[in-house]
């Protein structure tokens, strides 16, 4: 199968090229990013209830200075990694989120020695 050449794709090499075992379950963690920030009070409980164990992260002072003007979600799976397995939960998460004002573009692997991902 042809992929296609975007970020997602070259995260998937770099973790190719590292040995990266593609065959096994891991632990993704996908981030979801808001237009407005501060999410009101109904918002933050309906997606609590919809991406168990999620994360609420709040910008530090070097964040903004950085330019990024909200906070954003965390949440994280088991899955067996694949190309198909991430355009999947982010598309589905944008569908989710974009009554929210919030999408979905970037993703790690959570391994031992760190994160890799968009």
């Amino acid at each position: 199968m042809k992929l296609p050449s975007d970020s997602d794709v070259d995260v998937l090499g770099r973790l190719e090229e590292e040995g990266f075992d593609f065959g096994q379950e891991c632990l993704i963690e996908f981030s979801i990013d808001f237009q407005d920030w501060p999410l009101a009070d109904d918002v933050v409980g309906k997606i609590r209830r919809m991406y168990l164990g999620c994360r609420f992260i709040e910008l530090c002072e070097e964040g903004r200075a950085s330019g990024a003007t909200a906070g954003y979600v965390q949440f994280q799976m088991w899955g067996v990694l694949s190309y198909e397995l991430v355009m999947v939960m982010q598309a589905k998460i944008c569908r989710e989120m974009k009554m929210y004002g919030g999408w979905c573009e970037s993703w790690h692997v959570l391994e031992e020695a760190g994160a890799i991902g968009v």
